[in-house]
């Protein structure tokens, strides 16, 4: 799963652990892939995410469950039969972005305030009545859920609410490998609470096996088919969205690593800047970095490098200057600029 997120400093969120998986990418065709190829689709999964298309069945449960947001029902009650109406452009325009609705778009403020026109195509998203067709310049073009996904994928029978948990918190051991309960559900945003009985059903039927972690509380689930490498290599930035760090409890207790992004800290009370990557190196979350992408001067700001307590900077600062000039070349930035903020910034390539 990807998870998408609109800052764009130094790259969209989702194209970063492409990057960090793969090295440098073409991004024009990776949009391609995500949102034309028929593969995948969006969804509320980890807060706006793009997951395999083949698991939207064990999603439709959640979008039957969603009641009417406050701000929906005062638009019902100030403007009646107006969502019907955008629903109707949708179907006889569609695919449209909020812009291209005849009347009532726009925000109401300068962050989450959002217009009549957007809060409603933004409800009947959530209710699967529309979805995502393409982002071209990550503006989202909403349609009519038939015409985005594919017919095989729609007419499946849904899974029920209970079956569809278990479907995903068994991939979602398969995608971490080893994870304590809270680990397990959040990864599609499943109630601690319900998932608990469903991770003891899925141990009992060997979907998932119970283990025992060093220092971790009980109790802990993996993959059966977990694979422990004798070493890891590489050295790669990771997005503040990246699934090895998104759910901070568990980067904290992997890699005794505490992050918090910074976003929307007033700037003076910034401890490491505004849009900060952890930097992975052979397994150890060892520094992490605030990166910027000037592209009207052509240059990869780096505004601080922190290192972790007990790291070997000069070899840190080594791999970490080797990666910011790949970002820098697939950014198409011809220059990078280190800013001396962070104990790591002095023994970087200046």
């Amino acid at each position: 799963m990807v998870q998408l997120d609109s800052v764009n400093v130094m790259a969209r969120s989702h194209y970063l652990p492409f990057f960090s998986r793969l090295g440098p990418y073409d991004r024009a065709s990776l949009d391609r892939w995500l949102w034309r190829s028929g593969e995948l689709f969006e969804y509320l999964v980890h807060e706006a995410s793009l997951a395999p298309i083949d698991r939207r069945p064990a999603l439709v449960h959640r979008m039957a469950a969603v009641h009417p947001w406050r701000s929906v029902r005062e638009l019902a009650e100030k403007h009646p039969g107006f969502v019907e109406q955008v629903l109707d452009e949708v179907r006889a325009k569609g695919p449209l972005t909020v812009g291209d609705l005849a009347g009532g778009a726009g925000r109401t403020g300068p962050w989450w305030g959002w217009g009549p026109g957007k809060r409603s195509l933004e409800w009947l998203f959530a209710k699967g009545v529309l979805s995502i067709a393409d982002r071209p310049n990550f503006t989202k073009l909403y349609d009519l859920t038939e015409r985005v996904i594919p017919p095989d994928v729609l007419g499946r029978d849904p899974l029920s609410e209970r079956e569809g948990r278990k479907l995903l918190l068994r991939d979602a051991a398969r995608h971490h490998g080893v994870g304590v309960v809270a680990d397990l559900a959040d990864y599609h945003r499943i109630k601690v609470s319900d998932a608990r009985p469903l991770l003891v059903e899925l141990a009992a039927s060997g979907d998932i096996e119970e283990v025992e972690v060093d220092g971790w509380p009980a109790p802990v689930y993996a993959d059966p088919d977990l694979a422990v490498p004798r070493t890891v290599d590489g050295a790669v930035l990771l997005s503040p969205f990246d699934p090895v760090v998104w759910f901070r409890d568990r980067a904290e207790r992997l890699f005794g690593f505490r992050y918090r992004i910074e976003i929307y800290v007033p700037a003076p009370k910034r401890v490491h800047g505004y849009y900060v990557l952890p930097f992975l190196l052979d397994g150890r979350l060892v520094g992490r970095v605030d990166l910027k992408s000037d592209r009207a001067r052509g240059r990869l700001l780096v505004q601080g490098a922190f290192a972790e307590q007990g790291v070997d900077r000069r070899r840190v600062a080594a791999a970490l200057d080797e990666v910011l000039m790949e970002v820098a070349a697939w950014q198409g930035l011809g220059a990078i600029e280190v800013r001396r903020r962070g104990d790591l910034a002095p023994l970087l390539s200046p």
